[in-house]
């Protein structure tokens, strides 16, 4: 590789781990090489050199009830995210108890990863005060929020403003919010169609699914999508 690029094997070694200071010029001669030659560095000796991992422990709860159409796009958005900022993901199934602490403990202790990323916390979690203890950052997600309910509520007001509609809104009491799986959406859909009841004039049909999935269905849903990457906030 310091052969076809032209430096010295320190140069090289120089690029590769940070240690000097190296030209930006004489830097891109170096990575290069490295593309031509297909090199993909030691990331076990990058981790023993740096102290890190490059790697994101994912924790999140995968049971029997686990909505896919939920979890999915938020996985992707977490994914992609850390993968602009050089980061590999390892996906950790939670048990939602303080089990989860021991295999968060292995993985910390061993310097496997550099961070955690919790999902699925619920107020006062017990989990959350153990885990601050390891040393690592910790990144609580918590879905029993609904920050988009203030979101959607809020450009409702300023959509219905816009179009010159009075805009009155009814809070259901004593009500909890339910979401359904996007093959569940599709057969309410095509029930409403077959008795002849308009989605969105009828009766207004809001879901819980990707922009791709609202777009593809026969009249097109409202959707609530997790896909932060698409649409930020």
């Amino acid at each position: 590789m310091a052969a076809l690029a032209g430096v010295a094997q320190s140069t090289v070694s120089y690029v590769m781990s940070g240690n000097r200071p190296i030209s930006q010029k004489t830097r891109d001669k170096v990575e290069k090489a490295m593309r031509e030659l297909g090199y993909v560095p030691d990331a076990h000796a990058q981790a023993m050199i740096s102290n890190r991992s490059h790697i994101i422990g994912l924790l999140t709860e995968t049971t029997e009830t686990t909505q896919g159409a939920e979890l999915f796009p938020i996985l992707r958005a977490i994914r992609a995210t850390a993968k602009e900022h050089g980061y590999d993901l390892i996906l950790m199934s939670s048990t939602g108890t303080t089990e989860d602490l021991a295999d968060m403990r292995r993985l910390g202790k061993g310097n496997l990863v550099d961070a955690f990323i919790m999902l699925d916390i619920r107020h006062h979690d017990g989990r959350l005060k153990s885990a601050m203890k390891l040393g690592l950052p910790i990144v609580p997600y918590g879905d029993h929020e609904f920050p988009f309910i203030n979101i959607f509520d809020r450009e409702s007001v300023i959509c219905a403003e816009r179009h010159g509609i009075q805009l009155e809104r009814f809070e259901a009491k004593d009500t909890r919010w339910q979401s359904f799986e996007p093959r569940t959406l599709a057969w309410i859909e095509q029930m409403m169609l077959l008795t002849g009841v308009a989605p969105s004039k009828d009766i207004g049909l809001i879901g819980e699914c990707s922009d791709q999935f609202a777009l593809a269905q026969p009249v097109p849903i409202t959707n609530i999508s997790h896909a932060a990457e698409i649409h930020p906030p």
